[in-house]
């Protein structure tokens, strides 16, 4: 067994070379579980889940790793506790940051997507809507497969034509079991059972074998990124529910747009 300080002198090897393998490793996604649970026990993080936090502080920390690998020295101790402090201000950060947007920006956050029509001045929610799909439409290369998991985000209907976009080659009876599923008003059932159905999917479309968790990842990772750009370009302030709000209303658009409405 190795001594602590051999395993701390390893962690910092690590934290010099790979950075990246450290924070992703499980001892240190544990940290970050760890504390994200022991805010939630006293009220905090009510709308993510455990998952979703844990991804947000982790490629918060991977963008600031520069800034942690000059700052850490041996002054502070072992780096465990070190790491673990650092995650615990950036989630009280976090939180901080939600009940400023909740008391600032409290209709795009908890308004259901049909009232925000009413509740924002509708120039600005269009303004919204426009910043969204300009972001989606400047992504091409993951295009197909991001609005897809964003229809299963905010549990918008899914079309044929969505999965038709990521699987061109889809079969009939693949695209009709997707259907079943995920045609209709899916927003009641289980999340894991959700991701399980579109996890077929995608690694039909991408040839792989991954596991449904990889896939809450991989989408978990590119809201975060979606939230820090329109928070960069917009007067209001995002987080996951007031996004998932405006997105669940842009797909409403679409299908208006779609029927002539």
């Amino acid at each position: 067994m190795r001594s602590p300080i051999r395993k701390n002198d390893i962690a910092l090897q690590m934290l010099q070379a790979n950075p990246f393998e450290l924070v992703c490793s499980k001892e240190y996604q544990e940290i970050i579980l760890k504390v994200v649970r022991k805010f939630r026990q006293t009220g905090g993080f009510k709308q993510e889940s455990d998952s979703e936090v844990v991804q947000e502080i982790t490629t918060h920390i991977l963008e600031k790793i520069s800034y942690i690998q000059k700052k850490y020295s041996s002054e502070h101790g072992n780096f465990k506790p070190y790491f673990a402090k650092v995650v615990y201000n950036y989630a009280l950060d976090l939180i901080k940051l939600a009940q400023k947007r909740q008391n600032f920006n409290n209709d795009l956050t908890t308004a259901p997507p049909d009232r925000l029509v009413s509740n924002i001045r509708p120039e600005l929610l269009n303004d919204e809507l426009k910043k969204l799909s300009l972001y989606l439409a400047k992504n091409k290369r993951h295009q197909a497969k991001f609005v897809l998991l964003l229809k299963l985000y905010s549990r918008s209907t899914i079309k044929a034509q969505d999965i038709r976009n990521f699987l061109p080659k889809v079969s009939p009876q693949v695209l009709a079991q997707a259907l079943e599923t995920f045609g209709k008003n899916y927003a009641q059932l289980d999340d894991y059972l959700l991701y399980q159905h579109i996890n077929a999917l995608i690694n039909e479309a991408e040839g792989k074998n991954k596991s449904a968790d990889a896939v809450r990842k991989w989408l978990s990772a590119r809201v975060v990124e979606l939230i820090q750009w329109m928070n960069r370009r917009s007067k209001f302030q995002y987080d996951r529910e007031a996004l998932r709000n405006l997105v669940r209303l842009f797909f409403m658009n679409e299908e208006s747009v779609v029927k002539g409405y």
